[in-house]
């Protein structure tokens, strides 16, 4: 193990204690190796946002925008915006809800609105629904509750397309994403789980998650 792995992980032990900190090692090894990946599908309502959870106050410049309009800022975080991410963006239809500070593109949240990827698959959801993918936050400017912030405001501008409520997926140990998202009041809905690798391992749906229309396909 790497030094700089050692060190996240002792940040982590320190953060979460020995119980979530064994589960991550297990699960991302599982992952790692195509054997398990587990998500929670999580569901946020309008009438659920805690306000409590973000600033809107912040000065920062906010905006929900096509995917066609971030290629400006690809050259500021390619990492985070590579090509095939902005190219299928584009054939979707998705929209980013983009947080800039002056001319730098500081955070961002991704949304679907008809089709979205998980575990190497493309599936469905029940039109009253946007997906919300792929957060980011730049490392200078984590603890303003910007991811918070951008969802919240992305509620607000697809309420007026006629959607009624965010779904998102989170892995079951990215503790970090899951208090952000419980803060704000998203809620458990149930399990996506894979066994196995790619496309060809094997599928599970929790019968809730169905009842959000949520179908997948190879």
């Amino acid at each position: 193990m790497s030094s700089g792995k050692l060190q996240t992980l002792i940040g982590y032990f320190k953060r979460y204690g020995l119980r979530k900190t064994a589960l991550r090692v297990v699960t991302d090894s599982f992952r790692q190796t195509s054997i398990v990946r587990v998500s929670r599908f999580i569901v946020l309502y309008p009438d659920c946002v805690d306000c409590s959870a973000f600033t809107p106050e912040l000065s920062y410049q906010r905006a929900l925008l096509p995917a066609t309009q971030l290629r400006p800022y690809q050259a500021q975080i390619p990492d985070q915006l590579p090509e095939q991410l902005l190219d299928a963006a584009e054939k979707s239809g998705d929209y980013c809800q983009a947080i800039f500070d002056g001319d730098e593109l500081v955070s961002f949240g991704w949304y679907a609105t008809r089709t979205a990827r998980l575990f190497d698959r493309t599936f469905s959801f029940g039109p009253q629904f946007v997906y919300m993918y792929h957060g980011f936050t730049r490392p200078d400017y984590r603890g303003q509750h910007l991811h918070a912030l951008g969802l919240a405001e992305a509620m607000t501008a697809f309420q007026q397309q006629d959607k009624s409520a965010i779904v998102s997926t989170v892995n079951i140990t990215n503790y970090r994403a899951r208090i952000s998202c419980e803060r704000l009041g998203f809620r458990n809905s149930g399990f996506i789980i894979q066994i196995g690798p790619g496309r060809s391992g094997l599928l599970f749906v929790t019968p809730k998650v169905r009842t959000y229309g949520v179908r997948f396909s190879r």
